[in-house]
């Protein structure tokens, strides 16, 4: 759909960018849910002719001549009547009621009657042209009715007791009206798999029809239909470390046929066949049936399915029901403890996407079940790309370096705080005015913090999509890690040492004004203060990676609004400001070794987080900093470069080992290349 995407939730923002394994549907998901009737299979006979877009460029990229030459065909057959959506079928043989001289022309005018009958679909009728439209509970079913009608069974009318077509009558070659009693109805669902009707036509015999899965339904009437799926832009990066794993390379399939009497010997020789391989770099895939998986997540053998899954590239559970989706979910999300993400667009995805950490609906044709449901709502699955490797880096960057810079900027204050207790004997003496406590994270030091949190990008949008393994930060929680966080407790710890002695020893017993006066305790409390102000605010746009307007004006806005709050409220009645009147004005400001002091503590504050930061951009970069580096030096377009930045940064991932066969290799041939 074209509807705009909508954060449903607002506290997921950072496990967007912590993603470790994502649950997709495939019907609507990966595929738009756009159907057309293309081929189908009636009496031991197919018909129908072309290829779909997906063959034609699939063909392409084999380098086959078949798609010129059907496309041709295609082309001719198609100028000779317009295009119907729904219906990409060409095939004299049974068009233009050329069935009846078919061989078996009993059997596909029962074929054609079923897809006229056995559905819920209502027809509209428009008042303008006259022309017949069906509202269908899915795209596959009105792809099957729209079908009917252009085989010369058309549908228009349907009651609580009957249904009413216009079918082509063998014996007239022309269209009659005939109605069916509606008896009964058996709606599909994902029970039964199937769907029934039971009718009564104008000669009073019953008829039972009957549409499903193909495993279900083994009826002589029933033919193997065949439609297109459209399938969505696919993600065309190789995310060899990333939390899914859409590869441009060929996945080799590891196809397991579980029964109940031997699913853990299956499972077994499976986990088997993957040790065995661990030598020989291939990417493997897991693909197991609904039936086998029933077994498959029973108490005694789901750990051993759960190890052998994590251990593939890839993992297709087809023909599966809701419940076995939400039970896939919930064994992933709780064994592996790892963040989940669960996508769908149908009702039959609720529970998998309520199940998951992070549950995205998709606002496609199968109705807003899914939407409602979920914590973040999309439009097509070709968005959760940017969504995560973009927008999730993002919020997992911004959010984590937030919460550091809380602890350093409050530690620095604080221990300021500590040390003057320690120096005044813990008299219960304080060095700050009771306002300069008060407004410290109010105004002074809160502006640049929350501008961080909204605006900062390490990288931008396009280096993240085109470096995807910087999303393996936010799996690894490289930027929210002990060590980083202890480091930032440090760097506050340092700052605060560093301030306090700095004023203590620069200020201790020296005449300050005019008149000869030592410096007092509000003297020294202003420019203790005043430090701290420049080193936080300074530190913060150290850290900063990516500037606006906005974040200037909010860093060198509080250090400004300092000053004029220290004015303001020196110029009040003593009796309010008590030991900050005047203080500024007549001591501070005419001192030279008030600012003289402010810049020493600043740039002695700094210097150990700059030294320390360019010693780590040289010798052990994080992969942040590398791409930046990349575009620094100008050589995001040098694939060999952008290569070496790749496998320089390659880590352990939680992703199947079978996946990271590729990546160790290409990693060992460089090495070899860098050794020579």
């Amino acid at each position: 759909t074209d509807k705009p995407a909508h954060a449903r939730t607002s506290n997921l923002n950072e496990e967007l960018g912590q993603v470790d394994t994502i649950l997709s549907d495939k019907t609507g998901t990966l595929t738009c849910n756009s159907m057309e009737f293309i081929k189908c299979s009636v009496g031991g006979t197919a018909y129908g002719r072309g290829i779909t877009e997906v063959e034609r460029a699939l063909a392409r990229r084999k380098e086959s001549t078949l798609p010129q030459k059907l496309g041709a065909d295609y082309a001719r057959l198609s100028g000779e009547k317009t295009f119907v959506k729904g219906f990409n079928f060409k095939d004299e043989r049974i068009m233009d009621g050329n069935w009846v001289n078919e061989p078996r022309a009993n059997v596909i005018q029962k074929f054609l009657q079923l897809l006229a009958i056995c559905h819920t679909a209502l027809p509209e009728i428009d008042e303008e042209t006259g022309k017949i439209s069906y509202e269908a509970e899915s795209p596959d079913e009105a792809a099957f009715v729209i079908a009917a009608r252009e085989f010369g069974f058309e549908f228009y009318e349907r009651t609580q007791t009957s249904i009413s077509l216009r079918e082509f009558d063998p014996t007239s070659a022309k269209k009659v009206e005939r109605s069916y009693q509606l008896l009964d109805v058996l709606e599909f669902n994902s029970t039964r798999k199937r769907m029934s009707v039971i009718v009564r036509d104008a000669k009073g015999k019953l008829l039972l029809l009957c549409k499903g899965a193909d495993r279900l339904v083994n009826l002589n009437i029933m033919s193997a239909r065949a439609y297109n799926s459209d399938l969505f832009y696919l993600l065309p990066r190789h995310f060899i470390s990333c939390p899914f794993s859409l590869k441009r390379s060929v996945i080799k399939s590891a196809a397991i046929k579980a029964f109940k009497t031997s699913v853990a010997q299956q499972i077994t020789d499976a986990k088997a066949l993957l040790t065995s391989s661990s030598e020989t770099p291939e990417t493997l895939a897991l693909i197991i049936d609904g039936k086998s998986l029933t077994y498959a997540l029973e108490d005694d053998v789901k750990d051993l399915f759960l190890e052998l899954a994590i251990g593939c590239a890839s993992v297709i559970c087809c023909r599966s029901s809701p419940k076995q989706k939400a039970l896939v979910t919930q064994m992933v999300k709780v064994k592996t403890g790892n963040t989940t993400l669960a996508v769908g667009d149908g009702a039959n995805d609720v529970g998998m996407i309520q199940e998951a950490d992070i549950g995205i609906g998709i606002s496609g044709v199968e109705g807003m079940q899914a939407v409602m449901s979920s914590d973040i709502a999309i439009a097509q699955f070709r968005y959760l790309e940017r969504l995560l490797l973009v927008h999730g880096h993002w919020c997992y960057r911004r959010i984590s370096s937030m919460i550091c810079y809380f602890f350093y900027k409050n530690i620095v204050f604080g221990f300021t705080l500590f040390f003057f207790e320690m120096y005044a004997s813990f008299s219960g003496q304080t060095v700050y005015n009771d306002w300069f406590l008060s407004l410290y994270n109010v105004f002074f030091t809160s502006l640049p913090v929350i501008a961080l949190g909204v605006f900062d990008q390490d990288v931008s949008s396009r280096y993240c999509l085109k470096f995807s393994l910087l999303y393996q930060e936010g799996v690894q929680n490289v930027l929210f890690s002990w060590v980083r966080i202890f480091g930032w407790v440090f760097n506050g710890l340092l700052s605060s040492v560093i301030i306090f002695f700095f004023c203590v020893g620069a200020m201790d017993h020296q005449a300050f004004r005019n008149s000869g006066e030592v410096v007092g305790l509000e003297i020294l409390g202003a420019t203790m203060y005043t430090c701290v102000v420049w080193v936080v605010n300074c530190q913060m746009a150290l850290s900063i990676s990516y500037f606006t307007y906005i974040q200037h004006l909010f860093i060198w806005g509080s250090i400004i609004l300092w000053y004029l709050f220290l004015m303001a409220y020196g110029a009040i009645n003593p009796a309010i400001s008590t030991t900050a009147f005047q203080v500024f004005i007549e001591a501070c400001a005419p001192a030279p070794s008030f600012w003289i002091l402010t810049l020493l503590a600043l740039g002695a504050s700094l210097l150990p987080y700059f030294v320390f930061s360019s010693i780590q951009m040289r010798f052990f970069p994080m992969y942040h900093q590398m791409i930046q580096w990349i575009k620094a030096d100008g050589q995001s377009n040098d694939p060999e470069y952008c290569q070496v930045v790749r496998q320089r940064s390659l880590r352990h991932t939680t992703v199947g080992y079978t996946a990271r066969f590729e990546a160790s290799k290409h990693f060992e041939e460089f090495s070899e290349i860098k050794s020579h």
